[in-house]
């Protein structure tokens, strides 16, 4: 495992821990966007420094996500059923759909998409 995927596991599990917290955890809430925060420097710190290195690490994110895409249910299209739809269908394939997500780590992907994104941006910017 690359830190690259390290940092973005434990980024991915602390935002999803974020999320199900219970109203009213504050304490518990600053802990852990604070760590998230510290993990996306790190992951700043790790991402390639040159533009051409950033639009290589783009693409082939962009690509691995789209792969991740051609694995999932078409929910809209597999509805079908009565006029209002299989609600019950489409809940069954959202959920498969997130469950293909979490397994292929997609979610990780698109952070550090958005991380190279930002630092290209950054780079490429003429102020």
């Amino acid at each position: 495992m690359t830190d690259f995927d390290r940092l973005f596991t434990e980024l991915t599990t602390l935002a999803q821990r974020l999320y199900a917290l219970p109203d009213g955890w504050l304490e518990e809430r600053v802990k852990l966007s604070t760590r998230m925060e510290e993990i996306r420097a790190e992951i700043a710190s790790l991402t390639p420094a040159s533009p051409e290195g950033l639009k290589e690490e783009i693409g082939r994110l962009e690509r691995a996500i789209r792969e991740i895409d051609r694995m999932k249910i078409n929910v809209i299209s597999s509805a079908g059923g009565s006029p209002g739809g299989d609600f019950g269908f489409t809940k069954d394939a959202m959920d498969m759909n997130r469950t293909i997500d979490e397994n292929h780590g997609r979610n990780e992907l698109m952070a550090r998409l958005e991380v190279a994104k930002a630092k290209l941006a950054e780079l490429t910017s003429t102020d």
